[in-house]
């Protein structure tokens, strides 16, 4: 099977260890995702020097429905 995949950014306020994020606003943006048939196969937080939170990544998947097959570009170094 082949997939296509998706990358979102939402912004994060606080320190992850005070559960400073929009319960909420994040629960209703990934439905919204998975209503258009993405999956989330993984997320992470980017930080702050200082510790604070800044970004969560959230990154999708689902079917590719187009049969082209686009070529790789080279990882850049």
């Amino acid at each position: 099977m082949l997939w296509e995949y998706r990358i979102d950014t939402v912004a994060a306020g606080g320190l992850f260890v005070t559960g400073d994020v929009d319960q909420k606003a994040t629960s209703e943006r990934l439905n919204a995702f998975g209503g258009q048939g993405w999956e989330l196969v993984s997320s992470y937080p980017t930080t702050y020097a200082n510790g604070g939170s800044h970004l969560l990544v959230f990154i999708y998947k689902r079917p590719k429905t187009d049969p082209v097959i686009p070529p790789v570009a080279p990882a850049k170094p």
